[in-house]
C-alpha cells in the first residue's frame, strides 16, 4: 500500500484486468485470470517505483460491458490467443478504443493465437490492421530509452528461446 496525495485521490492508474468468457483455441490457452493478481500489483508497483506517475495500489477487473470502464484509461487482456468477443463487446471496446482508452493485451503463443487475437480485433476495427512500430518509434523511448535489435524487440518464451539458437525465430 502507498498513499497519494487527498486532494486528487482518483488522479492515478489503476491496472484494470478486463474479465472476460473463455474459448479454448488451442490446448496452450489460459484464461483472463493467468497470473492474476500477482502480476497486477506487480506492474502497478514497478510503475509506481520506476517512475513519477501516481499508481492505485487496488488493481480492478472489470468486464467491458461494466458502466466503469470508462473511468480508466488503460486496460489489460491477458492470454489474448483464447480471446472471444461477445458480440455486444466489440462496439464497447470499438468506442474505449477511440476515444482514448489503451489496451495491453499479453501472453499469446504462435501463429494459431496469434491469428485469434488478429481475428478478433478485426471485428472491433475492420478498416483497420496492425502495423509494425520501428524501434525509433517515440513509445520505446517515453520513459526511458529501451535497447534492443532494430528491427523488432521480442521476449520469447523460454522453450522459444532455446530452439532460437538453431532456427533463429524470436517471436512467440
Amino acid at each position: 500500500m502507498w498513499t497519494h496525495p487527498p486532494a486528487f485521490p482518483r488522479d492515478t492508474f489503476t491496472f484494470v484486468r478486463i474479465i472476460r468468457d473463455h474459448q479454448y483455441v488451442s490446448s496452450r490457452a489460459g484464461t483472463w485470470i493467468t497470473d492474476f493478481p500477482d502480476s497486477d500489483l506487480n506492474l502497478s508497483f514497478r510503475v509506481q517505483q520506476m517512475t513519477s506517475i501516481k499508481v492505485d495500489s487496488d488493481a480492478r477487473t472489470l468486464r467491458l460491458t461494466s458502466p466503469d470502464l470508462y473511468d480508466y484509461p488503460w486496460i489489460y487482456m491477458v492470454e489474448v490467443g483464447s480471446l472471444h468477443l461477445r458480440d455486444e463487446e466489440v462496439p464497447i471496446l470499438r468506442n474505449y478504443l477511440l476515444n482514448g482508452g489503451f489496451l495491453m493485451v499479453d501472453d499469446f503463443w504462435g501463429e494459431v493465437q496469434w491469428n485469434n487475437l488478429a481475428r478478433e480485433m478485426k471485428r472491433v476495427f475492420p478498416e483497420r490492421d496492425f502495423t509494425d512500430l520501428p524501434m525509433d518509434h517515440p513509445v520505446f523511448n517515453c520513459v526511458f530509452p529501451l535497447k534492443g535489435p532494430k528491427n523488432k524487440m521480442q521476449v520469447p518464451n523460454y522453450g522459444q528461446g532455446i530452439r532460437s539458437q538453431y532456427d533463429h525465430v524470436t517471436w512467440e
